[in-house]
């Protein structure tokens, strides 16, 4: 009959040495990213939490991905009764936007049978959709330092902001860039989305301290009548609020 020994001695040891020295290196990892960090963990955990209205932290720490430094916590929502991930950034102290994942699963019924129903906005509506070879020469030549044809994803005609122009929607090197031009060729203005660390230094304190307790959702910088400002979207508790800022960091109004 063939009976099972048991470990020896000495390897009960050693293996209880090789699993202590595992959690020295974890630990020493953790406490290697805190000291980074310029925002403690009990600061970037009331940010989560006002994320999530009501909500739990369950567990959670510091994390480094994709080389951002982030606290991350795990929050439940007594609405849905479910876990949320909530990541702060660990140097701003932002909350993160949540994933394609996330973003879909706070979508309303409303907005769902929207979709459904195939319906579109106002704007939507009356835009109309035209292809490039449409365009006159003359906004083609407005057009040309921001893009060419091929960078080009999709171009609408309509209204902007009172005056008929052409909108185009330009993908270049990783980025999303909108030009609207008029029919006579004359430059209205760009749209551009922006990195928070991308911007001017007035511009990124105003943002961050406008954003403290909140999350900041996306930064858009306006350039038009030879004027440029950022306009920042920020969510606090669920509602979003729209800032413009200009470059003296000096915010020129809000909407919600």
């Amino acid at each position: 009959m063939i009976t099972a020994s048991k470990p020896s001695g000495s390897f009960v040891l050693i293996l209880a040495a090789s699993l202590a020295a595992a959690c020295g290196v974890d630990r020493s990892a953790t406490a290697s990213l805190e000291a980074r960090a310029k925002v403690s963990r009990a600061a970037a955990e009331k940010t989560a939490l006002a994320q999530v209205p009501g909500g739990t932290v369950t567990g959670g720490g510091i994390e480094e991905e994709n080389g951002k430094l982030l606290w991350s916590f795990d929050v439940t929502d007594p609405a849905s009764k479910s876990a949320r991930e909530i990541a702060i950034d660990a140097i701003t102290g932002l909350a993160e936007p949540p994933t394609k994942s996330e973003s879909a699963a706070k979508e309303t019924p409303e907005a769902d049978e929207k979709k459904a129903a195939g319906q579109k906005d106002e704007k939507d509506e009356k835009d109309e959709v035209v292809n490039i070879a449409q365009v006159p020469a003359v906004v083609k030549a407005t057009l040309q330092p921001f893009a060419t044809e091929a960078e080009v994803k999709k171009v609408e005609k309509g209204d902007v902001d009172g005056t008929l122009a052409y909108e185009f929607v330009v993908e270049r090197a990783g980025h999303k860039l909108e030009v609207a031009i008029t029919p006579d060729g004359k430059l209205l203005g760009t749209e551009e989305i922006v990195e928070l660390a991308d911007l001017p230094a007035a511009v990124k304190k105003t943002i961050v301290d406008k954003s403290v307790g909140g999350r900041l959702v996306s930064v858009e910088k306006v350039v038009a009548g030879g004027k440029t400002t950022y306009e920042a979207v920020i969510e606090k508790q669920g509602k979003q609020t729209e800032i413009v800022v200009g470059l003296d960091g000096k915010v020129g109004g809000s909407e919600s």
